[in-house]
């Protein structure tokens, strides 16, 4: 055997014992009875190259289900990633890792099962060197005829040849696409519990995604949102994930009390008979007309709009509060509030809006013996989105 065929033959045995060992580890790893983590790739003192794209491949066994895998380079957490088999006992994990500097790095990946229990951990230690490491190509093997001698007995010798040709087997090569991260959100309102007519402030925030969309409306990745409430309402946060998927996150505006004024029930007035009883206002006030924006309106991009109303008559002469309600369409023909104010002893106010919002307003009058006036018809008007 000369020298090419030794070197062909250490190759073919050292990927056996390669092989061999997985399948020990695997089989090991499904009964273990507590949670556990192997680290298939890249091998201990392994040598890389810096800048280079580092897959770390391993497996996490758990009993429950695998919830999360952690990558930790030199004892920092450097990324963690929710398993794509799902809930799965035993998973697999690719996590990519750049190295920017030579040196001695120590990789630690360490999974959690959907209790939060952590799974032993697996280390490896390699060197990540400052020059491109070189790629090395499979040695062409030549074929080397063996001489099989046939002699046949006369007075001149004939020898015949017989070469056999050895042909190499190379490995196949699976490669494992790597999947987009998935989003990352953070959403929430503060304060999250507010009395009736007060105002809040959502904010969100949100990586790995390709929109985001709030109240019907295209949003950037870092934004906030304020609103006025008069009752308990939950909001939505819509967000599409590098590969398509749609996610919906939530958070819930607690109210207590209402915009509306309750006019408690007048007692009885006892009144000498001779005397005639007093004459109790019981007739509303006229319903306000809305007058700006105009009903059907389409306004510029902004963040607030002056609403204002035609004034109403009460025949007692006393003075007129007002109440308003904004709603703001979510989809065709359904609409939520969107803020309300009230009681106002002017003629307009000031509302919150925002680009790209479809909204409608109305406004009902009070008078000072605590009569009110219908709602007035509603006043349509649209902002552009920018």
């Amino acid at each position: 055997m000369n020298r090419n065929q030794k070197v062909v033959v250490k190759k073919a045995v050292y990927i056996l014992l390669l092989t061999l060992l997985f399948l020990i580890t695997s089989c090991t790893a499904e009964n273990e009875s507590g949670p556990h983590t192997w680290i298939d790739s890249p091998g201990n003192s392994a040598a890389l190259s810096r800048g280079d794209t580092v897959k770390v491949r391993s497996h996490v066994f758990a009993q429950g289900g695998v919830a999360e895998v952690v990558l930790s380079v030199n004892g920092e957490p450097y990324r963690r990633d929710i398993p794509k088999q799902g809930s799965s006992d035993f998973v697999s994990m690719d996590q990519e890792w750049i190295p920017n500097d030579p040196g001695v790095y120590t990789l630690q990946v360490q999974g959690y099962d959907a209790q939060g229990k952590p799974a032993q951990s697996a280390s490896v230690t390699v060197n990540v060197l400052s020059v491109t490491k070189l790629v090395a190509e499979i040695p062409v093997i030549s074929a080397t005829p063996i001489i099989s001698p046939t002699i046949d007995i006369s007075p001149t010798p004939v020898i015949t040849y017989t070469p056999t040709t050895f042909i190499p087997v190379v490995p196949d090569i699976t490669l494992t696409p790597t999947l987009p991260p998935g989003s990352v959100v953070s959403f929430y309102a503060k304060p999250n519990q507010i009395k009736a007519g007060e105002c809040t402030t959502m904010y969100w925030a949100v990586q790995n995604a390709q929109r985001v969309i709030f109240g019907g409306i295209d949003q950037p990745f870092v934004g906030s949102y304020q609103d006025c409430l008069c009752s308990t309402q939950r909001f939505s946060l819509r967000v599409i994930d590098l590969d398509g998927t749609e996610k919906t996150h939530t958070v819930e505006i607690g109210v207590s009390g209402s915009c509306t004024t309750d006019v408690p029930p007048e007692e009885p007035v006892q009144e000498p008979i001779e005397e005639p009883e007093p004459v109790v206002d019981q007739t509303p006030p006229s319903v306000p007309v809305p007058g700006v924006p105009k009903s059907g309106s389409t306004l510029s991009c902004r963040s607030s709009q002056t609403l204002a109303w035609a004034p109403s008559k009460d025949n007692s002469g006393g003075s007129i509060m007002y109440y308003v309600k904004l709603e703001i369409m979510v989809k065709k023909g359904v609409w939520q509030p969107a803020s309300g104010y009230g009681p106002i002893n002017d003629k307009q106010v000031n509302a919150n809006v925002q680009c790209g919002g479809i909204y409608r307003w109305m406004v009902r009058a009070k008078d000072e013996a605590g009569n009110y006036s219908a709602w007035s018809s509603p006043a349509t008007f649209s902002i552009n989105i920018d």
